[in-house]
């Protein structure tokens, strides 16, 4: 028997499988691609960090700490991928670790440089830690992409190493509250995009402030208590977005430059 089909039934069943194409060619274009899980030799270097420093509650004093690399397993539920794993935040196309948020870790021991080679790196938290008078690698100089780098709180001692003034990106610098000591490098004031710089409550780090220019990015400056020495330059004044600005305790001397003045932003001195 001959089906026949008419015109208006043609007409219906054509446009009804364009509109199925266009839902399912929407659909495959909004839809979020597969997460990428990390890569293998970025989970054996944080499988290998885990292993030192060792995990101690005594290490952490924030409220809200706990041991996030507890979370750091070969095996198990999650345990290939570690942009699952606490702490960790992968890049959603590339699957590159690019943050470590291990702020208030119960970490507790030597801070070693393999973690340093992690080399997309955009966002390194250790703050509220205890690495038992570490100094900070030269390895550091690696992580050419990090823009925010957090160290405060967490006994680290020893000069501030220059390779810091290389990390071009750095909008975002915390050392504070730590026991480093010798000459801070000047040039870490002159890196382009530098926003937040704090080093203060490091009572052995001496240093003094350069010229500024009026191309300075310096939202927030903080250097109190700590062993600056010399004169507040003039061109302190070319600082215009500064909003904070904290130099108490330290050994400044000379007059405050009227300079000073044309800080209109700042809310704290």
């Amino acid at each position: 028997m001959v089906l026949w089909v008419g015109d208006g039934l043609k007409n219906f069943i054509f446009l009804f499988l364009l509109y199925s194409l266009h839902v399912i060619a929407r659909v495959h274009t909004i839809m979020p691609p597969a997460a990428m899980l990390c890569h293998d030799h970025e989970r054996s270097v944080l499988l290998h960090f885990k292993q030192s420093p060792s995990l101690n509650e005594s290490a952490s004093y924030d409220s809200s700490a706990y041991s996030k690399t507890e979370s750091w397993k070969a095996r198990g539920e999650n345990g290939t991928d570690c942009c699952s794993w606490h702490g960790v935040e992968c890049d959603e196309k590339t699957g590159y670790i690019i943050g470590l948020h291990l702020n208030s870790a119960y970490l507790y021991g030597t801070l070693g440089s393999n973690i340093f080679t992690l080399v997309h790196l955009q966002t390194l938290n250790l703050a509220d830690n205890n690495f038992r008078r570490s100094t900070i690698p030269h390895e550091i100089s690696h992580l050419s992409s990090l823009s925010r780098l957090d160290l405060s709180f967490s006994v680290f001692s020893g000069p501030i190493p220059t390779e810091l003034s290389k990390l071009f990106k750095l909008t975002y610098l915390d050392l504070s509250e730590n026991d480093f000591s010798g000459i801070f490098p000047v040039d870490i004031f002159h890196l382009p995009h530098m926003l937040v710089l704090d080093v203060g409550d490091n009572e052995n780090l001496t240093g003094v402030l350069p010229e500024f220019n009026r191309t300075s990015s310096f939202k927030e400056l903080r250097l109190s208590f700590t062993n600056f020495s010399g004169n507040l330059p003039i061109s302190v004044g070319n600082l215009q977005s500064l909003t904070k600005l904290k130099l108490g305790a330290c050994n400044f001397s000379g007059s405050i430059p009227t300079s000073i003045a044309n800080l209109t932003q700042l809310t704290h001195l």
